[in-house]
């Protein structure tokens, strides 16, 4: 077992979920603390960077396109100029009422702001892989990196949103190389109510996977039930490759049914590391994520739950 030494007072959190399984949730708690600070938005190009540092045959052409690929800065400024929208609409609709305009001219100005901040220092990680001399200097440019963008947002603790990759078993010794010193909460969610999420907020989710396998219904949901399945057998992998000191696995259900009881589990893992928890349900409401329980009667078809009651290894719907 592993044990984690902070930094210069510093730590990475990394929360990976398997996709709509409720990493929102332990985000929002996160916020909570004093002693955190959390990138915005999904950070998923880790895993795409050292994926390609591993191919000497592409990974320049790759590292030469990483502004203009990253999906990550492509959603920032998407977000930033449907934020302006909104907000020239919520002056309008405010006739001289200033004091909501001041907070939103305020968001405006950090978001711009973030986005400047991250194209900037995409743009120098990208420059400098161009040139690396090999594979170690690759892995020690995105460990730089990955601090500039954790001292930006500074707090002693960095929450990274990193979506779980099947290949992070393979690649999780690179991780601890570039976010070290990190912890990694893993959550998962019951499979039927993950399904039905997906069904619910993401449709284009499912059609995608009918690129991939089979162009029936029952085709891509059974080829979409295969990844989540093999993205939790992912975490045990690599919570058993970490060690329980530095991986934890958390149950959205759990973090809502038995609150308290999770809320001590977590601050247990991280070791007084988050601060104090100086706004309680500010961010995480417990009564408003439970609505997020329970719900596939209402989106799954009949075909979806016959389909999951004759797979008994998937669930037991």
């Amino acid at each position: 077992m592993s044990h984690v030494t902070i930094k210069d007072g510093k730590m990475n959190i990394l929360i990976c979920g398997t996709g709509w399984s409720g990493s929102g949730a332990i985000i929002d708690l996160l916020r909570e603390y004093s002693g955190v600070g959390v990138v915005p938005g999904e950070f998923g190009l880790v895993a795409d960077i050292l994926r390609f540092l591993e191919d000497n045959n592409t990974f320049k052409d790759f590292a030469a396109q990483l502004v203009d690929n990253s999906p990550r800065l492509n959603r920032m400024q998407k977000n930033y100029a449907k934020s302006i929208k909104k907000y020239i609409r919520r002056i309008y609709n405010t006739r001289g009422k200033s004091a909501p305009v001041k907070i939103r001219v305020k968001d405006l100005i950090r978001m711009h702001s973030e986005y400047r901040f991250e194209k900037k220092e995409l743009s120098r990680l990208s420059d400098g892989l161009i040139y690396a001399r090999g594979f170690d200097d690759g892995i020690e440019l995105v460990d730089n990196w990955i601090k500039k963008i954790g001292q930006h947002y500074g707090k002693p603790a960095t929450v990274f949103d990193q979506p779980l990759d099947l290949d992070h078993d393979r690649h999780i010794d690179l991780l601890e190389k570039v976010f070290n010193p990190f912890k990694i909460v893993l959550v998962y969610r019951n499979l039927n109510d993950q399904l039905a999420n997906i069904v619910r907020d993401a449709p284009w989710y499912l059609e995608y996977t009918s690129t991939r396998l089979g162009n029936t219904e029952i085709d891509q949901f059974d080829f979409l039930t295969q990844i989540i399945i093999q993205r939790k057998q992912k975490m045990n992998t690599i919570q058993n490759y970490l060690g329980r000191d530095k991986a934890i696995l958390l149950g959205f259900e759990n973090l809502v049914h038995d609150y308290e009881s999770s809320k001590s589990s977590i601050e247990s893992f991280f070791n007084q590391a988050l601060g104090r928890h100086s706004r309680p349900y500010s961010c995480f409401k417990p009564a408003k994520s439970s609505e997020n329980i329970g719900i596939w009667p209402n989106y799954l078809t009949k075909n979806q739950v016959t389909f999951l009651r004759k797979s008994s290894s998937y669930t037991s719907i």
